[in-house]
């Protein structure tokens, strides 16, 4: 006659079960979210074991036996042993692992395109977009820019090996295409040391340029980048 299985395989096995069905899930599920689902199943199985005497009894005897060493001896004996301490020894070590100081950098949460300041939101250009305004513009840029953003526009300037981040590639679609005219007014204007709280640390050598250029300067300056490159400024429309 088989021998049933005690109830205390049985809730290991069924835990086990529930444990690699949520690891195959895919996309796979964050641990916090398995470390929930596990946890309501042991308190699932506690609840079912512990409804009636009978099956409390026998799913607890079998612990108690083990840790208590009673009745056992030979290969059963040493296992216990060997189970007391490398247990408490993978409990310490899992705990340090988890709280020991980290030598990898702080994640940086940091915004690459913060919000300008309400001054700055919606400022409407003083030029227009003339062929001398940009004429000008390029002069200014060819003057003050070159070094860093390149004389093709795409942040590979003479200076631009020894910055990190690099300065901005203008021709990427990534950068002048995706922002309004006066982000990049403010941007010229203030430089690095105009960005917000939300944009440190500092990951810019953008110079202030509001006491070497004037506001029409820069407006040249902007309309020539955009000119140069064939993008369009994004607008409220």
């Amino acid at each position: 006659m088989i021998k049933r299985p005690s109830i205390l395989i049985k809730a290991v096995i069924f835990l086990i079960l529930i444990y690699t069905g949520l690891k195959l899930i895919k996309p796979p599920l964050p641990f916090s979210l398995i470390f929930m689902f596990m946890t309501i199943s042991i308190l699932g199985v506690l609840i079912w074991v512990t409804i009636y005497e009978e099956t409390m009894d026998e799913f607890f005897n079998p612990i108690v036996n083990f840790l208590a060493g009673e009745g056992l001896a030979g290969l059963k004996k040493n296992l216990r042993i060997a189970i007391l301490i490398i247990f408490p020894l993978w409990v310490g070590f899992f705990t340090y692992s988890k709280i020991a100081p980290k030598n990898q950098p702080p994640l940086e949460a940091r915004v690459i395109h913060p919000s300008p300041p309400i001054e700055y939101t919606g400022m409407e250009s003083s030029v227009d977009n003339s062929e001398e305004n940009v004429a000008d513009g390029a002069t200014i840029y060819y003057d003050k820019c070159i070094f860093c953003h390149g004389d093709q526009l795409d942040g590979k300037g003479v200076e631009a090996p020894a910055m990190n981040p690099p300065p901005a590639n203008f021709r990427d679609a990534g950068t002048i295409a995706q922002l309004q005219e006066s982000y990049l007014f403010w941007r010229i204007q203030k430089g690095s040391e105009g960005l917000p709280i939300e944009s440190a640390p500092w990951k810019s050598a953008m110079p202030p340029f509001e006491n070497v250029l004037t506001e029409d300067e820069i407006w040249k300056v902007i309309k020539y980048l955009y000119k140069e490159t064939g993008h369009s400024p994004r607008t409220w429309e």
